[in-house]
């Protein structure tokens, strides 16, 4: 009789959980550890139909504070099942994909009515990461709607985007962080007279001449440059080769620096030197050198002439590109080419990059198109290679990607071909910058194979 008297209490308590739950908030319950997946697959299609700016609020709040730890990609879109991932991670890949299967649908219907939204995260909301979360929907938004692909935003709803978000970046009681956060996107849609004296006192604000030059690089993307009057040009070159001096140790620490102030001039390969020339000694320091060599030469500027990002009409930079974008390819030993470019008419910091497969013919070996991808980047295309990591005898095309922060952090995709179709297989993210990543890709091949956590 006990016995039954304590079954039907246990069984009353769960009825009666249960009954609170169901009348919970479907987000609070999908980020609820103790919410079986089956239920949290329920609730994320729930929450996929539901009005964006219902849960818009709320949803980027929730993925603030459930960040994805492990960095090891889910493997299907069903992460809130994968085994692999920790529970944390599997609710954090879980909110993000619900944020871009939203996001997505939003900007098909309309940029402009996704900048609304996230305008209205920054308006309304009082936290950092939030309001970080925003603005890096508004900088995408913003630049693919005025994108040849996009063009859907007029330049009077750009112009008061930028206007809104000048409210923030010239008001000094906002943090500094949101305001630097700000200048990529007012340097590129907006007049950069009007920041560039902004940027340069909210990036000098570090203790680290390294952190002062990253932070400059961050905040001033290389657009709009023919807008710069003389004075400004000038200005912004001597801040920017006073920076490069202060990290110059050597070793090629102000790479990246000097690369940028390469794509502002328009000088061609962006200081860059001959990867195949033996004379210099170091690839990153010799472009550094570069650089100085030429301040050196060329105190008396000459403004060059732009389109976009890429420099057109140019006395120091005749046979520079419309475009330095990554294009390259490689042959696999089946005979196959694969081509792997960054998007046209993106910055190389960040946009996408491609993946072709053609088929096998010894005399024009792009000419036979059999299959291709697209993939979203953070940074530059570094290499790429074609190798069997997984040890089934077969090939994957390798693309690695670094960011163009300060810590250089790697990216790597393995995509593997099987029946004229091109499949990603392992993924890796934010790793050290002096790790091998194709190590890694293995390990993460070898933990799915053999169904391990990878920690």
């Amino acid at each position: 009789m006990k016995t039954f008297t304590f079954s039907l209490m246990v069984a009353l308590v769960f009825v009666f959980v249960f009954s609170v739950s169901v009348n919970a908030d479907e987000l609070d319950l999908l980020v609820n550890t103790n919410t079986p997946p089956e239920m949290q697959g329920e609730l994320y299609l729930s929450l996929c139909n539901k009005d964006f700016s219902e849960i818009v609020p709320k949803l980027a709040k929730l993925i603030t504070s459930h960040p994805v730890i492990s960095g090891v990609g889910p493997q299907t879109d069903k992460p809130w099942n994968e085994e692999q991932l920790s529970k944390g991670d599997r609710i954090g890949y879980t909110l993000n994909q619900l944020w871009r299967y939203h996001t997505i649908k939003t900007k098909q219907k309309s940029y402009a009515e996704c900048i609304e939204l996230m305008m209205n995260i920054l308006d309304n909301t009082n936290g950092g990461r939030e309001r970080q979360i925003a603005l890096r929907e508004i900088s995408s938004n913003l630049h693919f709607g005025v994108s040849p692909y996009g063009r859907t935003l007029s330049p009077a709803e750009v112009n008061k985007t930028i206007s809104r978000l000048d409210k923030y970046i010239f008001d000094e009681s906002e943090s500094i962080e949101l305001r630097k956060a700000i200048l990529p996107i007012v340097f590129e849609h907006g007049d950069p007279n009007k920041y560039l004296d902004l940027a340069i006192k909210l990036t000098d604000t570090g203790t680290k001449p390294l952190s002062r030059a990253e932070s400059f690089r961050f905040a001033t993307p290389v657009y709009n440059t023919d807008k710069y009057t003389p004075e400004n040009r000038e200005k912004y070159l001597q801040h920017a080769f006073e920076l490069l001096k202060q990290i110059n140790d050597g070793k090629g620490t102000g790479y990246f620096l000097a690369m940028h102030i390469g794509r502002f001039i328009g000088v061609k390969n962006e200081f860059t030197p001959d990867k195949n020339s033996s004379e210099h000694k170091s690839f990153f320091q010799t472009t550094v050198d570069n650089a100085l060599k030429w301040r050196e030469e060329n105190q008396t500027q000459i403004k060059p002439k732009y389109h976009g990002g890429g420099c057109t009409d140019c006395s120091l930079a005749q046979n520079q590109k419309k475009s330095d974008r990554y294009v390259n390819r490689c042959k696999m030993s089946i005979g196959l080419t694969a081509v792997i470019a960054e998007g046209d008419y993106e910055p190389r910091s960040i946009g996408s990059y491609s993946v072709r497969i053609y088929g096998v013919n010894p005399k024009y070996s792009t000419d036979n198109f059999l299959c291709g991808i697209i993939k979203a980047r953070d940074g530059n295309i570094e290499k790429i290679s074609a190798r069997d990591i997984n040890g089934d005898g077969k090939e994957e095309i390798i693309v690695v990607i670094r960011c163009v922060g300060s810590g250089s952090y790697l990216s790597a995709d393995a995509f593997n071909y099987q029946h004229k179709k091109l499949k990603l297989v392992a993924s890796i993210s934010g790793v050290n910058r002096t790790a091998d990543p194709i190590k890694l890709l293995k390990k993460q091949m070898f933990a799915q194979k053999n169904g391990c956590k990878i920690k």
